[in-house]
């Protein structure tokens, strides 16, 4: 097996000082192992090495299976403060986003041309967020949702933050949330 250095199109060249081209900042990384760089790139290097025995870790690849990683003391530490995680089984059947938009209308009294607008109206506001919120718990994602209320897909994860928030839902929202559901679920 040739040594990573060996590949020229790698970073690993830039964090050993080998490759100037200013392509990789390689300096946040080297900071991780020590404060002056001949060191660190020194304890870099043995990282580095003691990767290559050429075993794969399994625990390192639970991750990638929802799974937490960490120490004992560390996974309690985050369970104490985020809570237990349940695993993620939608609560009901999937929903189609133009069925969910139709309810989202009739439960809101707002047209679909008002839910889908840019409008800071606290009304149509509140409707987005609980059409939002309504979506993702029947298994829309995120970029169906911003491309059906033309948003960016990054706005649809700051309302469902938003709306996890505690104290953060007003009563309009909720009750809107709720008729939503219903609504939503009788059809």
């Amino acid at each position: 097996m040739r040594r990573p250095e060996d590949y020229e199109y790698s970073g690993h060249r830039a964090h050993l000082g080998l490759d100037r081209s200013g392509l990789v900042d390689a300096e946040p990384v080297l900071r991780h192992f020590s404060a002056t760089k001949r060191r660190a790139v020194e304890v870099f290097t043995r990282f580095v090495e003691a990767g290559i025995d050429g075993s794969r870790q399994d625990h390192y690849y639970r991750a990638a299976e929802g799974q937490l990683l960490g120490s004992e003391e560390f996974l309690e530490q985050l369970r104490h403060r985020v809570g237990e995680h349940r695993d993620a089984k939608p609560r009901f059947k999937p929903t189609r986003i133009d069925e969910l938009l139709r309810a989202a209308e009739s439960s809101s009294k707002l047209s679909r041309q008002e839910l889908c607008s840019k409008s800071k109206d606290r009304r149509t506001v509140a409707a987005r967020e609980a059409l939002i919120v309504v979506g993702r718990e029947r298994g829309i994602s995120n970029r169906e949702l911003a491309r059906a209320l033309g948003i960016d897909p990054s706005a649809v994860t700051r309302r469902i933050e938003a709306a996890r928030m505690p104290g953060a839902k007003s009563v309009e929202t909720v009750k809107l949330r709720n008729a939503l559901r219903s609504n939503e679920r009788s059809r």
